[in-house]
């Protein structure tokens, strides 16, 4: 674990500019200065890879397993960036659907996983576990964001003082007797987020061990944002990139965000939470909107809609060919400014090429509900 936290401080220290480093100005960028841009689709990681490697790929970003990052870290014609990025990945519950529908069994889901554990032997230290609803790099996080809560045995105490049973077979039975039903958990294609499907598969693992009968059901990511948007679900993973505001809580929890193809992809309804919200969305100054962003969050942790599981690091590998390539310690070089100010290294105007690991549902910036549609 040592060798893990040494490796990325040294990267961390690597990707961040140094304190003599001249300050961005943006008032100051001109550009663009590509010829055109090709997002390029290339849905699976090897071939990712492999196309920066080669040069036929400019910029690959979301780059999440720790071997394709050592992989490209060592080649000397692509220039690497990493920060701790405004990231969030959670176990969705439809909180209209049994069991989800009951608060103390939500409860116990979040209580039965090991995240500490998954992000470690899974990300080898390129994320760190977290049990709040905003990433810990974010100003309005909550203190307690990063707090362990794995307690297998209170998750299973919590349930049986709810009338919860377990019988022979050590899967739960609801409070009627009856038993629960399997449960199908959603995931991105392993050829498409290959950690992403290795961590559905831990955290069906967890929740099994809990008592609760889950399988994965791997899906191509379009089909599955379609079931998300309509609800057709009972568990999923997810993960999203959020912005410095706090106002996607807003967004995934406000009940008038509950509609088909909304960010509220849990159903979440709650009087109290709702008021909260309300106030940290249209707060008159910051004051008032830190308040309500730790009520907020407060409530979030009693009702649980969702089960966050860590806050990924950024990653994402440029080609030298290109310079005025602009990274911070909040952003990788896959950013807007690079696009508007990166120019070829030779001075000969040419296209870029960005990788896009899946085939986007709808171009349509009114409708858009994924980040490869963004």
């Amino acid at each position: 674990m040592k060798k893990v936290a040494a490796l990325t401080a040294l990267l961390l220290c690597c990707a961040w500019p140094s304190s003599g480093a001249p300050a961005f100005d943006p008032e100051k960028v001109t550009g663009p200065r590509i010829e055109k841009l090709c997002l390029v689709i290339v849905a699976n990681a090897d071939a990712q890879v492999l196309a920066a490697e080669n040069g036929e790929l400019d910029i690959v970003g979301d780059i999440a397993r720790p071997a394709d990052i050592d992989r490209l870290s060592a080649d000397p014609n692509l220039e690497m960036s990493l920060a701790r990025g405004f990231h969030a990945f959670f176990l969705l519950m439809n909180n209209t659907r049994a069991p989800w529908n009951d608060r103390i069994v939500r409860q116990a889901a979040a209580q039965s996983i090991d995240r500490n554990s998954m992000v470690r032997s899974i990300y080898s230290g390129y994320c760190e576990p977290i049990n709040g609803w905003l990433p810990p790099v974010s100003p309005w996080a909550s203190p307690d964001g990063t707090r362990n809560i794995f307690d297998r045995a209170a998750a299973c105490e919590k349930l049986l003082s709810c009338g919860y049973r377990f019988n022979f077979a050590g899967k739960l039975t609801a409070p009627d007797g009856r038993p629960l039903p399997k449960i199908t958990l959603l995931a991105p294609l392993a050829r498409v987020a290959p950690t992403t499907a290795e961590m559905a598969e831990r955290l069906a693992d967890s929740l099994n061990a809990a008592g609760f009968d889950v399988e994965v059901e791997p899906l191509d990511f379009s089909a599955m944002v379609a079931r998300l948007d309509r609800k057709d679900y009972s568990l999923a993973v997810l993960g999203w990139s959020m912005g410095r505001n706090p106002d996607s809580l807003y967004s995934f929890y406000h009940s008038a965000m509950d509609v088909a193809g909304g960010y509220n992809m849990t159903g979440t309804h709650d009087a109290a939470l709702d008021a909260a919200l309300t106030k940290l969305r249209f707060a008159p100054d910051k004051a008032s909107a830190k308040r309500a962003s730790a009520e907020a969050q407060r409530l979030l942790g009693e009702l649980v809609p969702s089960v966050p599981v860590y806050s990924r690091f950024s990653v994402a590998a440029v080609s030298k060919k290109w310079r005025n390539v602009l990274s911070t310690d909040r952003i990788t070089a896959d950013n807007m400014w690079t696009l508007m100010m990166a120019e070829p290294r030779d001075g000969r105007t040419r296209t870029m090429t960005m990788a896009l690991a899946e085939e986007p549902r709808s171009l349509n910036p009114f409708t858009a509900s994924s980040a490869y549609s963004w």
